[in-house]
């Protein structure tokens, strides 16, 4: 089996959830209704801005850049953009932006909402399919539509409505 990046939530009504990105892809990250990633308007997401960061996954690669977001994206409590993340690049309306590379550990930051990351390249015995409690991760192709478990509502908190993605 070949490498895969999963963000698992820590916190909020997400805690518990995981997405794996097995694929080459690039992913805004917002409440926008053009987001690929999106979380939804309600008063739990307030602070993710609509274009809030930009995920570039290449398994077992993942960079995060953040989009001039208004509460900012994290990287291990560091948020992009401060001296210790280092500046590169304009973000929206001419404003600094900040990309990093993400590890195997870290824990990005989406505002106050946090999810551990996770680089794998697991053993061809292990498969990605179900966590400790049977509840089915998350396998996020460029063919999906929404995210959540196999019988997924409108009102899962975290939508997916396909990203750029990058074909062998």
């Amino acid at each position: 089996m070949a490498a895969y990046i999963s963000l698992a939530a820590k916190n909020g009504s997400m805690e518990g959830k995981e997405f794996v990105f097995i694929e080459r892809q690039v992913c805004v990250v917002g409440r926008s209704h053009d987001c690929d990633l999106r979380f939804p308007a309600g008063w739990e997401f307030r602070s993710v801005s609509r274009h809030h960061c930009l995920l570039d996954i290449d398994p077992p690669s993942i960079r995060v850049r953040d989009l001039a977001s208004s509460n900012g994206t994290f990287v291990n409590g560091v948020r992009l953009g401060s001296q210790e993340a280092g500046r590169i690049g304009c973000g929206v309306l001419g404003q600094a932006a900040a990309e990093r590379e993400l590890k195997d550990g870290d824990e990005l930051g989406v505002a106050d909402l946090v999810f551990a990351v996770h680089v794998n390249a697991p053993r061809e015995d292990h498969k990605p399919s179900e966590t400790h409690d049977g509840e089915k991760r998350v396998s996020i192709a460029g063919e999906a539509n929404h995210v959540g478990t196999p019988d997924a509502e409108d009102n899962d908190p975290f939508a997916f409505v396909g990203c750029a993605h990058f074909g062998q």
